[in-house]
């Protein structure tokens, strides 16, 4: 029944009791030998002092050693220089009688060079008075397993570099849209750069080169940066302003060893890797952002494609921030024109209520910005009259002609004015407001000029010149009749 072990027959039990113990004693060393040999994983016996006293086959496939050869061999000249400690630490224990077993993962060094990672289960084997005689090792290969966790590891590097990019463009998007000063927008940049991403170092500057910069930004540097800031303040700038003027991938790849050995901030802190992104404004390269990387950490697709994303989104900022500040200066322009210049102005929208006048309005009109507020041309209080001294209509003044027809319309009319209690003439010039939909006018702008004096001076000369013409009619009749 029990005769078939491992392809080991066992013998039937002798006569006498020695003979039985030696016939055992032979099929447990067979049995032991079929084993060792036989085993699909790796196995050793080795002396207390490190020897490789024997070796089975898987452990010789698994190294690329014959049997001769590694039994020429000690543990620490197949152990990987890293590992030689803690395996000497396992003999030690066993020898000390410190456990019965030592189980760890380890570096087996192959005869090509391979580098093969094991379990490794150790047994220290002792003679009857505890001498120990030798060390049984069972080794299992776990490359696969080692190059899988390998994967993974690098995998999850991966994914959470891919997050913090994530995470960067993330905080520096919702940064841009909130943040409208030129300096602070720089300055949170290099700071999410930092804090974000995790690079060494960063700086933006923007200005012209030969001059210092009109707005300058760091963070990670520390003091480190004081040189650099010196420089700039005194117009010098380092090499990589220019390389990024003509750089058509958005990116320049620095090597600092080579490409920033005279830059201050090199001189004074030797970091990594960098890189350097022009800041663009209307097509042209107005300054700078640069940063670091520690040690020889890569600057891949997604790094790069990070810092062009980054480089052009504050471009993007900055333009639209210097555009609004473009913008609110000639609104400031145009509010000062308002509200100084002699003609009057007035605003009304789609259905003809005044919304926005002049001072000068008032002044002509006769009526606060409150009191015309809302008012439309066909309120009957304007009393309007045509150049004639004729009714004018309010649906035919001329801000309703421009709203109606979405055409200029220009005239004279008359309106009451309740301050001075007369009729003002006025020169009107009324333009439609239009928001190039296709919709109709938004609105009309009406300018008018107060022509009461004027018109009154050339009634006077008229009849100044009727007058002449009758002196003149009257002495002609004289010196006729005289004749």
């Amino acid at each position: 029944m029990c005769g078939d072990r491992g392809g080991v027959e066992r013998p039937a039990p002798d006569a006498t009791e020695a003979e039985g113990g030696l016939e055992q004693l032979r099929w447990e060393a067979s049995l032991f030998r079929t084993f060792f040999e036989n085993a699909p994983v790796g196995k050793c016996m080795t002396a207390p002092d490190g020897r490789l006293m024997r070796v089975n086959q898987a452990f010789c496939q698994m190294l690329g050693f014959t049997a001769e050869e590694m039994q020429s061999l000690s543990f620490a000249s197949i152990t990987h220089p890293d590992d030689v400690e803690e395996s000497r630490q396992c003999v030690q224990s066993l020898l000390a009688g410190d456990g019965r077993a030592w189980d760890f993962e380890k570096r087996y060094l192959a005869k090509d060079g391979r580098v093969v990672w094991a379990r490794v289960a150790t047994r220290l084997q002792r003679d009857g008075d505890g001498t120990p005689l030798h060390f049984v090792t069972h080794i299992v290969d776990i490359g696969d397993r080692k190059r899988t966790e390998e994967q993974l590891r690098a995998a999850m590097i991966r994914l959470e570099h891919l997050n913090s990019v994530v995470l960067a463009i993330r905080a520096i998007n919702h940064l841009i849209v909130r943040e409208r000063h030129p300096g602070r927008l720089l300055q949170r940049t290099c700071e999410l750069l930092v804090e974000t991403r995790g690079y060494q170092g960063a700086w933006a500057a923007l200005g012209e080169e030969g001059h210092p910069p009109t707005t300058l930004a760091q963070a990670g540097w520390g003091n480190a940066f004081e040189p650099m800031r010196r420089q700039l303040a005194a117009g010098g700038w380092p090499g990589c302003r220019n390389r990024v003027r003509s750089c058509a991938q958005g990116v320049v790849l620095l090597e600092p060893a080579v490409d920033c050995r005279h830059c201050p901030i090199y001189i004074s802190s030797p970091r990594g890797r960098a890189a350097a992104m022009p800041l663009c404004m209307d097509g042209k390269v107005v300054g700078i952002l640069a940063v670091t990387l520690e040690g020889d950490a890569p600057l891949d697709d997604e790094e790069q494609h990070l810092l062009v994303e980054v480089a052009e989104d504050v471009s993007f900022a900055l333009e639209s921030i210097e555009n609004e500040a473009r913008s609110r200066e000639s609104q400031r322009q145009l509010a000062r024109l308002f509200e100084t210049m002699a003609q009057g102005v007035v605003h009304q929208d789609a259905a003809g209520r005044i919304t926005a006048a002049n001072p000068a309005a008032e002044r002509i009109l006769g009526l606060s910005l409150a009191e015309m507020t809302g008012r439309t041309s066909i309120d009957p209080r304007w009393r309007a009259l045509r150049e004639d001294g004729s009714e004018f209509p309010g649906d035919q003044h001329h801000s309703m002609v421009a709203l109606r027809t979405g055409r200029p319309s220009t005239g004279f009319m008359g309106v009451f004015n309740p301050k001075t209690g007369d009729h003002r003439w006025l020169h009107v010039h009324a333009v439609p407001e239009t928001g190039g939909d296709g919709e109709g006018p938004l609105g009309a702008f009406t300018t008018f000029d107060d022509v009461t004096e004027l018109r009154a001076a050339e009634a006077r000369a008229r009849h100044e010149r009727d007058r002449a013409q009758q002196y003149l009619d009257i002495a002609g009749t004289m010196l006729v009749a005289i004749d």
